[in-house]
């Protein structure tokens, strides 16, 4: 079972993770090549972040935060499996920045908030 201090070890591998899948979405694009596509359990952020879901023992605040940042991951797919099937409009794109910098912002407030918990 992973206390706060691995989780807060963990987070810098899961916004790694995020901004790889980023980067090849949008190389994809860009060479006009089909992007991959998965649920947002499947990808390696999510199989990974899923662990923290099942964490019984964390504060109500961090697991709200892991509940937030679980969703705006999951929109992220969302938009992404839309653009993948209809193109990557301008407005698509402009919306998986933001979705992109909120995921980045929350799982970073997550690692303050976790570090001033302990």
């Amino acid at each position: 079972m992973k206390n706060e201090n691995e989780i807060l070890n963990e987070i810098d591998i899961y916004i790694s993770y995020h901004l790889i899948c980023l980067n090849k979405l949008i190389k994809a694009f860009n060479e006009k090549t089909k992007p991959e596509t998965a649920d947002c359990n499947s990808c390696s952020f999510g199989k990974k972040f899923n662990e923290l879901k099942n964490i019984n023992h964390l504060s109500a605040k961090i697991k709200i935060f892991i509940n937030e940042i679980d969703n705006i991951h999951c929109d992220f797919h969302h938009v992404t499996y839309t653009a993948s099937k209809e193109g990557l409009s301008p407005e698509k794109l402009e919306k998986l920045n933001k979705i992109s910098d909120l995921l980045v912002h929350k799982l970073l407030k997550l690692k303050m908030i976790i570090k001033n918990s302990n």
